[in-house]
This record gives structure tokens, sequence and C-alpha cells, in this order.
């Protein structure tokens, strides 16, 4: 048998085994509040594919981390969400977590004799709040910006609230609010607790009225169709409804 001939079945009869090494570093860290300084404990950090909590300190481990780059994400209750970039090493790496406080924004919303109202909607940037018989509105868990504040009254407390001047032929009311004249800055922490809405009655009109060119009378168990007003005036509310099944559409209540 040849020399390549031996050298065939050698490595055809004998397996070779290769070894990859690698070390494995460790994640470590701390968990603080960012205005207090002081540490957090219970929050979860999530890192490498693992998920631990931080302890009594503050401390957390990550252990068996491969070298390279990573995003930590980290979570505590009554603080924002928050995630850092870290480059682990085979020594390991370590890093302080500083986490935010969530704010809160909270008051009563009268009418401009003092009464409180309910059933308001309190638009918080995307969040809503509802006022209760009470008045108030709580959005206890806010995180720290800027935000736009909007009112929505609901249409029967509108026509309620609704003053007429039989003299002078005009009609005051409140009306939805797409945004407060100034919006509201909240600070890490912040809890704005006060933060109390007085409307003011301004001149309304009120329209209402039957569709003249209408479809064939629409089956009672088919949707009515869906008539829009358009105001085109400054202030003025844009209001979808739907006609009744005489073509009929309800009353709105709008800027003028």
């Amino acid at each position: 048998m040849g020399f390549r001939q031996k050298m065939r079945e050698t490595f055809r009869l004998s397996p070779l085994f290769l070894f990859s090494w690698c070390t494995f570093g460790q994640l470590t860290g701390t968990v603080r509040d960012s205005l207090s300084k002081l540490p957090l404990a219970h929050a979860r950090i999530h890192a490498a594919r693992q998920t631990v909590e931080s302890n009594d300190t503050g401390e957390f481990h990550v252990e068996g981390v491969a070298p390279g780059k990573y995003l930590v994400f980290f979570h505590a209750d009554g603080y924002e969400d928050g995630h850092a970039a870290i480059e682990v090493s085979s020594d390991g790496a370590r890093l302080t977590l500083e986490m935010k406080p969530l704010a809160e924004l909270a008051g009563v919303v009268r009418d401009e004799d003092g009464k409180l109202l309910e059933s308001v909607i309190v638009s918080v940037g995307r969040q809503r709040y509802t006022t209760g018989k009470d008045g108030r509105f709580d959005a206890p868990a806010i995180p720290s910006g800027t935000y736009t504040i909007a009112l929505r009254l609901p249409y029967g407390l509108r026509r309620q609230t609704l003053l007429r001047d039989e003299a002078r032929g005009e009609t005051f009311g409140y009306a939805n609010l797409t945004e407060l004249p100034s919006p509201v800055t909240l600070s890490p922490g912040a809890r704005m607790m006060n933060f109390d809405i007085d409307l003011r009655r301004g001149p309304l009109v009120e329209l209402k009225g039957k569709l003249v060119d209408a479809p064939p009378a629409p089956k009672s168990n088919s949707t009515p169709p869906k008539v829009s007003l358009t105001v085109p005036t400054p202030g003025a509310s844009w209001t979808n409804m739907r006609a009744s099944a005489s073509n009929c559409w309800s009353p709105a209540i709008i800027w003028r």
C-alpha cells in the first residue's frame, strides 16, 4: 500500500476532533434612581438573552456572556423603561444604569361657574383619562417630556350647559378643545397635582338638517348613510354624524 493510500485509510479510520475555545465574560453593574442616586432593588435587566434582577443594593450579574456588543434593557415599577449599549470583553464589563422616576399629572375640570364636570376626557399626549364625579382626573405614570393637553366633553354635557341669548339670537357653551394654549412639560419624578382646568363658554352655532337628495330608504337592518359636516371657520369642530332612517341628522354644537 502506498503512502497516500495509508494516509487516506488513517484519516478514514481515525476521527478528527476540532475544539473551539471561547472565553466568556461577566456583565455586572448597579441600578440606581437618577434623582436620589439611591440603589434600586428588583429592577429587571435583560441582556445577552438573559433576564436578571437587581438585589437590595442595586447590583446585578449576568453570567456567561460571550465577548461582543450588546443592548441592555432595564425596567422597574414606577420608572421609565431604559436601554444602554455595552461592549463585553473576555474580562467582562460593568455599567451603571440610572432610571428616571415617572411623573404624575392630576387636577379638576370646572365650568365657568365653578361647577366640577364629570365624564370629561382629558388627553395627555396619546393617553386619555376621564374625570370622575368630583371632576378630577389623574394621570399617575407619565414619562418625562412635553405634552399637549386636549379636552373632549360629552355631547349631552355640552347641550346641558348651553346658554341662549334670545334677545340677540346667540348661543354660548363649551366645545371640545383639540389642545390647550400652552403645552405642559414634566420633568422626571414631577408631581403636578393641581393642574386645574377652568372652562369658559364661547359663541357657538347649532346645525341641523335633512338630506335632500337622499338615496332609497335603507332597509331596517342596514347602516344609515354617514354625513360629514365641514365648517370652514377658525376654531371649528369637524363633526361626523349618521343620518337616521328618515335622512335627518342630529344637531351639532360647534365653534363659530
